[in-house]
């Protein structure tokens, strides 16, 4: 049986250093129980498509869908997670409020000039593919990973430059340890870098209303079919 969500991510604020690693592989053998072990692997699960490093344009062959992916909720809800959030307009929010419909979530920062347009490029080609009444139905969410620089004033002009329907859009900014724990959960590694750039993993996560993680995307530029398949199957 599946520890309960909060004894699992209580185990993560210890090993978050590993983040920081690059793409390090965890050594489960040194996790004091084999459940701890695969949560623990599964927070920090290598994604070889990282911004800032030699393989942040990951060719479409490279670009791996994940069905059903290994998290750190197990049988827990995202929504479970005690995270307050300011959005673009400075209202706090919660993920629970927002998963009133399924979300498709990414965690990206605004001055992000390598990967994160693509990520962007790749979530508005699955909202062109949507009806209008589909659109109503589902929200798009962006997390900050850098939330010193992205102040909702920030997430505001991003989003007017990228010219993001913000009927359906949501861009989030919160405190360090929410985006670290809330990265950790769905396996999205970072390390700030020189410069202001930050090294991270790359994808997308398709949310369903109860906070299960319906469908991730590792990578980018690897289509959007399977994505929008699994988003639209949430939908009414």
């Amino acid at each position: 049986m599946n520890a309960p969500l909060f004894t699992r991510l209580a185990l993560l604020p210890a090993f978050l250093v590993i983040l920081a690693t690059g793409c390090s592989v965890v050594d489960a053998g040194n996790a004091d129980s084999d459940e701890a072990a695969a949560a623990l692997a599964a927070a920090v699960a290598v994604d070889h498509s990282a911004h800032g490093s030699a393989a942040a344009m990951v060719p479409a062959s490279e670009a791996m869908e994940v069905d059903g992916p290994a998290d750190a909720l197990g049988d827990g809800s995202l929504y479970d997670l005690e995270m307050t959030w300011t959005d673009q307009d400075s209202r706090p929010r919660t993920l629970a409020e927002l998963g009133s419909r399924p979300l498709v979530m990414a965690m990206i920062y605004t001055t992000c000039t390598h990967t994160c347009p693509l990520i962007i490029a790749d979530l508005k080609q699955i909202e062109s593919a949507l009806t209008p009444a589909q659109r109503a139905d589902m929200n798009f969410v962006l997390v900050t990973l850098d939330p010193e620089t992205d102040t909702p004033a920030q997430l505001q002009s991003f989003a007017r430059e990228s010219k993001l329907d913000m009927s359906h859009w949501t861009l989030l900014t919160g405190t360090s340890s929410d985006v670290r724990m809330l990265s950790a959960t769905l396996g999205i590694r970072y390390r700030p870098g020189e410069a202001g750039e930050i090294a991270h993993s790359n994808g997308l996560t398709i949310i369903d209303t109860h906070g299960s993680i319906a469908y991730q995307q590792r990578g980018v530029g690897g289509g959007y079919d399977a994505a929008l398949g699994a988003l639209v199957r949430l939908l009414p």
